[in-house]
């Protein structure tokens, strides 16, 4: 009886420890952007130093959270074999991501794949790591994860009315000066923030807490988002969002939850918030990008035209894939740069940046674990988070989010799972309130249909 109460002890503070490097992580996510790591002399996307300075300091928090996990079983291997049995989707997401990293590590070295780790493998590790928490411990870590998105957002807005950005806005080590502002906030480049915030504003709208505050947060989303200048993010969060409040109207006033005072009140508020959202567009320089460019222009043509690149490479090379240098002297040779006007050639799509270095072998195995992935949300999560997780992957389509170093997916799989538990632990104080209400009331009859 010592000994386990030993055992319990020990794995129970190991849960704690690891936890406390978990948040440590997520937070170094949020918060330890491109430009910040820039402007504090890390080589993290700079060419040049060890493959060590590659790797975002929030990964190996996270790791050494895993470690932590698998040693609470006494033998790590024991501790992984469960995870392989128990979450086999998720497993095998990173099996395969793995050996996409080495067979580009062995094709070309490390150079060019440590935005494997940190954007495709690092998800999968945060996945399984939040997965074995308790669902306290899980609701703990949305509950972080939201907070500074929204405070993320509330600086991009901040930025967008002062025209300046509270961090100095670099790619690549370069300062940048755009001709229409946009927001940076924590989390570096624009695209970036508006891919992390974009399923976040849709998971607010399903939050159980009252109606004005959601609108708040919702609001607060929006605007970062036109803030961040994304047009893509924020015509499909204002399209998804717009269809979300229309049906849960809709089934609110056939199912009689809502009253006439109600639906008006609810009409005026909207006229109300539309107006005050129009006059804060057309009054500041908010959203100034996304206003003025919200059409097919050069940034869009230049997207389509990189496709072109394909004419350089023989089959053999979209079959096994080319090296980085290769790559980059590829890119080089299109000269796009002639026409559009770039801070460096770039392939701004991140399904063929990944096709031309893993080939369609490699290509395979990213594509098959991937869909593991979205399978094994697909199947433990409701609509609304589903809905997020296919924003997710449309936003990142649009630019080369995933063929570079980002934090996105980690940040949205961990948000995805911590979901979960804060919907099972809705639905089950509603079932405690319906339990009261009908012992209080003396119907016993009823019970039984609630919990069939």
């Amino acid at each position: 009886m010592m000994t386990g109460l030993v055992i319990m002890t020990r794995t129970s503070r190991l849960e704690r420890i690891s936890f406390a490097f978990f948040s440590i992580g997520m937070l170094c996510y949020l918060v330890l952007g491109h430009p910040l790591l820039t402007n504090l002399g890390l080589p993290y996307i700079l060419e040049g130093g060890s493959f060590p300075a590659k790797i975002h300091a929030g990964s190996y928090f996270c790791v050494t959270a895993y470690l932590l996990l698998l040693f609470r079983d006494g033998n790590p291997l024991v501790g992984f074999i469960r995870q392989s049995r128990a979450y086999s989707l998720l497993m095998s997401y990173f099996v395969t991501t793995m050996f996409a990293l080495l067979y580009s590590t062995v094709r070309y070295g490390p150079g060019g794949s440590a935005f494997v780790i940190d954007s495709l493998i690092m998800p999968a590790v945060c996945g399984l790591v939040v997965l074995d928490y308790h669902s306290v411990a899980q609701r703990r870590l949305l509950y972080l994860i939201f907070g500074v998105v929204y405070f993320n957002a509330a600086i991009a807005i901040g930025e967008s009315l002062m025209q300046t950005h509270l961090i100095h806005y670099t790619i690549a080590g370069l300062s940048v000066t755009e001709p229409q502002f946009r927001a940076t906030s924590l989390l570096g480049h624009p695209l970036n923030n508006g891919l992390v915030t974009a399923p976040i504003a849709i998971i607010t709208l399903a939050l159980r807490i009252p109606a004005l505050y959601k609108a708040f947060l919702w609001s607060l989303l929006y605007l970062g988002l036109l803030a961040f200048g994304g047009r893509t993010a924020f015509v499909l969060v204002t399209l998804i969002s717009a269809c979300m409040i229309a049906g849960s109207t809709l089934k609110k006033l056939v199912t009689g939850q809502f009253g006439y005072i109600q639906v008006v009140g609810a009409a005026a508020a909207l006229l109300v918030a539309t107006i005050c959202l129009l006059g804060i567009i057309f009054g500041t320089q908010i959203g100034e990008r996304i206003i003025l460019n919200l059409a097919w222009d050069d940034s869009a043509e230049m997207r389509r035209y990189l496709w072109t690149i394909l004419d350089y490479v023989s089959a053999e090379e979209i079959f096994f894939g080319i090296s980085p240098a290769e790559l980059t002297d590829l890119t080089a040779r299109l000269d796009y740069r002639a026409k559009w006007i770039l801070h460096e050639a770039k392939i701004e799509n991140f399904w063929l940046k990944m096709l031309l270095q893993f080939g369609a072998f490699g290509m395979f195995f990213i594509i098959l674990g991937g869909f593991m992935s979205v399978l094994f949300h697909w199947r433990r999560t409701d609509w609304t988070a589903r809905i997020a997780l296919l924003l997710f992957f449309l936003i990142a389509s649009s630019f080369n989010s995933l063929a570079e170093k980002t934090s996105a997916m980690s940040i949205l799989y961990v948000c995805l799972i911590a979901w979960k538990s804060y919907c099972d632990l809705q639905r089950s104080q509603s079932t405690e309130t319906i339990w009261h209400e009908n012992i209080a009331g003396g119907r016993t009859v009823g019970l039984a249909p609630v919990f069939r």
